[in-house]
C-alpha cells in the first residue's frame, strides 16, 4: 500500500527533476542530489538524465536493507510506479526511439552496470535489475499508456500527501475525485484486457486507492471517500437493431433465393420443352406414313375398278 513516506520520495524527485520540460523543451535537473546518479557523472544526454532519476528512485527505496524495510515496507510494487515515471519521461521526448518500455530495458538497463550492482543485506533481490525483472510482466506496454498511468499515480500521491492538510479534507477529496475520474477513463480504455500488463497496473492503482481509503485516512474524510468502480463497463447494444438487420438480411436472402429458384426452374423447363418437341414431330411422321400408304391403296383400287368398267363397256359396244 502506498504511504505518505513513499509519495514523499517522489515529491522530492519532482522538486529536483520536474516532470515538465524547461523552456527549451529539455529535461532539467537542478542541484546535485539527482545529478550524482548520472552514469559516469555525465548528465549531458537525455538518456543519462533519465537514468539519474530512475537510479535515484531505486536507491531511495531499495538501496540497502534499511531503505528496503523503511521506505518500501519490504514490498516491490513501488518498482511498478518507478517504471510509470520512466515511461512518462520517455514519452516526453524519446517516444519514437522507445515505443515501449521493453525496448528501453533491453538497450539501457539489462546490461548496465548501475542496475546490476548488489543490494546490501537483502537476500531475495540481488540488484535493481533483479527487482525490475520480478515485475517485468508489467512493463510490456506502450509508453503512451504508461505515461497515463503515471498521471494517475501522481494524482494518487497528491491525494495521500494532502491527507493531513488542515482544510477539513477539501484538498484530499478534490484529488480523490480527480483520481476516480482518471481511473474510470483508464479502466474503460480499449487496451484494458483481463490479465494483460495494462490491466495489472490498473489493479495495483485501485488496490492502493481502496486500501488507503480504508486504513489511512481520518474518520471525517473516510465518510466522504469517493467509491472506485473497478469493473469495466460493457457498452449496451440495442437489441432491435441486430434483429432488424437479421430480418433485412433474411428478407434479402429469401428474395434472392426465390429469384434464383425461379431462374433455375425456368432454365430447367426450357430444355425439357426443347427435348419434347422433336419427339412429337417424330411420332407424327410415323403416323403419317401408314396413313398415306393406305389412302394410296384405296385410290389405286378405285382407279382399277373404274378402268375395268370402262374396258367392259368398250367391248360391249363393239
Amino acid at each position: 500500500m502506498l504511504t505518505s513516506k513513499m509519495c514523499g520520495e517522489f515529491d522530492t524527485l519532482w522538486r529536483f527533476f520536474p516532470d515538465e520540460l524547461n523552456e527549451s523543451g529539455e529535461y532539467y535537473i537542478s542541484g546535485g542530489t539527482i545529478k550524482k546518479y548520472c552514469p559516469n557523472k555525465n548528465c549531458d544526454s537525455d538518456i543519462n538524465k533519465i537514468h539519474a532519476g530512475c537510479l535515484w528512485l531505486l536507491n531511495q527505496f531499495y538501496g540497502d536493507y534499511d531503505k528496503f524495510s523503511n521506505n518500501a515496507n519490504g514490498k516491490i510494487d513501488i518498482v511498478i510506479y518507478i517504471m510509470t515515471w520512466l515511461g512518462y519521461k520517455l514519452n516526453q521526448k524519446l517516444n519514437t526511439k522507445f515505443p515501449n518500455l521493453n525496448e528501453f530495458y533491453n538497450k539501457h538497463i539489462e546490461n548496465a552496470d548501475e542496475y546490476n550492482n548488489h543490494i546490501d543485506d537483502v537476500d531475495d533481490y540481488s540488484s535493481y535489475k533483479d527487482l525490475i525483472n520480478k515485475k517485468k510482466e508489467y512493463i510490456d506496454i506502450d509508453i503512451k499508456d504508461m505515461s497515463k498511468f503515471y498521471d494517475a499515480f501522481k494524482i494518487l500521491c497528491k491525494m495521500i500527501i494532502n491527507a493531513d492538510k488542515k482544510d477539513d479534507g477539501k484538498t484530499y477529496l478534490e484529488k480523490a475525485n480527480e483520481f476516480v475520474k482518471k481511473y474510470k477513463e483508464l479502466n474503460e480504455g480499449s487496451n484494458n484486457i483481463q490479465g494483460n500488463s495494462y490491466n495489472k497496473i490498473l489493479s495495483v492503482l485501485s488496490n492502493d486507492y481502496i486500501d488507503y481509503g480504508k486504513y489511512s485516512i481520518h474518520s471525517h474524510v473516510k465518510k466522504l471517500h469517493p467509491q472506485l468502480i473497478t469493473e469495466k463497463k460493457i457498452p449496451q447494444v440495442s437489441e432491435s437493431r441486430p434483429n432488424e438487420t437479421q430480418m433485412d438480411s433474411s428478407s434479402r436472402g429469401i428474395s434472392t433465393s426465390s429469384s434464383d429458384t425461379t431462374k433455375s426452374t425456368s432454365d430447367t423447363t426450357e430444355p425439357t420443352s426443347d427435348t419434347t418437341a422433336p419427339s412429337s414431330s417424330t411420332l407424327n411422321k410415323f403416323i403419317s406414313i401408314p396413313f398415306i400408304f393406305v389412302v394410296t391403296l384405296i385410290l389405286l383400287g378405285i382407279a382399277y375398278k373404274v378402268n375395268n368398267k370402262s374396258i367392259k363397256n368398250i367391248f360391249n359396244t363393239e
